[in-house]
This record gives C-alpha cells, sequence and structure tokens, in this order.
C-alpha cells in the first residue's frame, strides 16, 4: 500500500491553490465545499473564481508564484494546479523543505497527498485512488459504485448520528453496540430513511434499544473455508463471517491479503505453536464470554467438521462457510 486512506478536517484550516484555472477550479469546488480557509495564488484567475473571491468564498492574491507568497499564506495544505511544470515543481521542492503536505495535480512523484475519485453520500464518503497508477480507472470504479449506493444513504447515516448518544448511554459494552448496529443496519425500517422518511427509523430503532443490553451479548465460532489463499476464492458468506468476528483464528498458512478482508480492529490468534487440545477450549471459553470468532482453514473447510461438532456439545453457536477446495 503506497498511500495511506485517510480523511482529512479542513474546516476552517488555511489552504493555498497554486493556479486559477479550470484545473484548479475544480479542486477549489471540494476544497471550499469541506470549509477550508482558501487563498489562491495566480496573476490572473478564471471568471468563476474570481466571482468567488469577489463574494468573499476564498482570498484571492493576484501575483506569480513565489515561496515568500506561499510561506506567507501559512497553509497547512497546497495544492499546485498550475500548467508550468517548474512551477509546481518548486511549490513541491518548498513545501518539503518544510514539511508542509501538498498535492501536485496529475504529478505522484511530486505529492504528498492526492486526491481520490469520491463517492459523496454526506456524511459517508467512499473515496477511491489508484494512487495516480491509473486514474481512468478509478473513476470507473467510482462510476460503478454511484450505481450501487443508493442516494439516500446520507440520510440513513444522519438517522445514525442522532441516535448514537443514546446508544452508547444505553450500551456501555462496545461489543452490545456494534452488534446493535449490525442488526439495527439490516432492518426494514432503513428503507423509511432511504426514502426519506429518516425520523421513521430512529423510531423503530429506539424501538430495538429499549429491549438491548438486556442479556449479556452471545458469542459463536464461525468456521471459514479460504481455498487456496486467494481472497476471491472466499465465499460471500465467507467474508460476511470475516467482517462479524473480533478474533480470527488461522495457521499461518492463511495469506495476509486474506486476513486484511476482517475488520480492521479484529485480534488474531496464530494456531501454528497450539496442539487442537489446546486451542479448541481455549476458542471455547471465548466464545462462552461472547466473543465472535472466525476460525479460518485452507481448502474448502470441512476439516473444521469434528470441531464443530465439539464445540456445539459444549452448547455454543458454530456455523460453517464452505470454501474453494485448494487444488
Amino acid at each position: 500500500m503506497r498511500y495511506l486512506p485517510l480523511f482529512l478536517d479542513l474546516y476552517g484550516c488555511p489552504v493555498t491553490l497554486i493556479g486559477a484555472g479550470t484545473v484548479a477550479l475544480r479542486k477549489a469546488r471540494l476544497l471550499t465545499a469541506a470549509g477550508a480557509r482558501l487563498t489562491v495564488l495566480a496573476p490572473a484567475a478564471c471568471t468563476e473564481l474570481a466571482g468567488w473571491a469577489e463574494a468573499g468564498r476564498l482570498t484571492w492574491q493576484a501575483v506569480p508564484f513565489s515561496a515568500e507568497a506561499l510561506l506567507a499564506t501559512r497553509p497547512r495544505l497546497v495544492i499546485a494546479a498550475t500548467s508550468d511544470p517548474a512551477v509546481n515543481a518548486a511549490a513541491a521542492d518548498c513545501c518539503r523543505a518544510r514539511d508542509i503536505w501538498i498535492n501536485v495535480v496529475d504529478a505522484p512523484a511530486f505529492s504528498d497527498a492526492i486526491f481520490p475519485a469520491i463517492v459523496d453520500r454526506s456524511p459517508l464518503m467512499v473515496a477511491v485512488s489508484s494512487g495516480g497508477a491509473a486514474p481512468v480507472l478509478a473513476r470507473q470504479v467510482r462510476a460503478r459504485l454511484e450505481t450501487l449506493l443508493p442516494a439516500g444513504l446520507g440520510r440513513l447515516a444522519d438517522a445514525a448520528e442522532a441516535l448514537r448518544p443514546a446508544v452508547k448511554q444505553r450500551l456501555t459494552d462496545p461489543e452490545q453496540r456494534r452488534r446493535f448496529w449490525e442488526q439495527a443496519l439490516q432492518a426494514p425500517s432503513t428503507a423509511d430513511a432511504l426514502a426519506g422518511r429518516p425520523e421513521a427509523t430512529v423510531a423503530d430503532w429506539q424501538q430495538q434499544l429499549a429491549g438491548a443490553g438486556t442479556t449479556a451479548a452471545e458469542g459463536e465460532i464461525l468456521i471459514v473455508g479460504c481455498g487456496s489463499g486467494a481472497p476471491d476464492e472466499l465465499t460471500l458468506r465467507g467474508l460476511q463471517y470475516l467482517q462479524r468476528a473480533g478474533l480470527l483464528a488461522h495457521p499461518s498458512t492463511i495469506a495476509e491479503p486474506v486476513l486484511a478482508l476482517a475488520r480492521r480492529d479484529a485480534d488474531r490468534l496464530l494456531l501454528d505453536l497450539l496442539r487442537p487440545d489446546d486451542w479448541l477450549p481455549h476458542l471455547a471459553g471465548l466464545a462462552r464470554n461472547g466473543q465472535r470468532i472466525a476460525l479460518l482453514l485452507p481448502g474448502d473447510g470441512r476439516q473444521g467438521g469434528e470441531w464443530m461438532t465439539y464445540w456445539r456439545n459444549a452448547g455454543l453457536r458454530v456455523s460453517r462457510a464452505l470454501g474453494v477446495q485448494a487444488d
């Protein structure tokens, strides 16, 4: 992973845009939408940017680029969007010498930060990037996501935000909160928020919340067959199990690309140095204490049948997602 995906809160932060043509205008739209305090450095500006300066939406300094002019704006972030490669390179040198993040449009080698393709369902945002390797591919992926994500998804996120304080107060255990939201966001009432009636969704969630937290979170063991180790050999059910689990128990033969599909906060338990006689009761104890455990196995996962019987006889919930048989 060459670039770390990161969302920046630029509200009220000083950001400087070098250039004021059509490319700079596209960046200015994003930056002002994010609430940045934007300064534009350019001898001349396109009509729209000049109008924004007149209206007070940004500050336009009608001067050519210089290190002095740039540093005088005291920027947290700089975007160089001129048609002159020499100016863009000089801006990058100036910023990097002073640990100021810079994005040089269409020049990843000079950039500390890059702009992704964005699917905007505010407050839910999806960013797609190829790290500058294939921008058209990133845009095509974004276009596909636009067709998959409902336009009203932001209203659903707003509804969840409205209920979060009450959920946090009612359910003090993070695992209970996570499970509440997993169920709430799959409830039929989510359709109301998507259709523009978020109050109906919140009312249904409040009823669910009233009955939540009265019993301890129930643990379970989820056996996942991982095939030969390629991520695309996981079944949809196997992927769902991975993303539900708070603990991944696996041998070292399970490849990192498969493990990376799990929740980022999931713990991991490497089984290589343990005997089944040790880890079978250990996982059983964790499940009794409310843990959701994914046991990842190479091949189709059928070799876990005997262990399923052991855990079920111990009164535990056990499910299995068979995978593709390894060659």
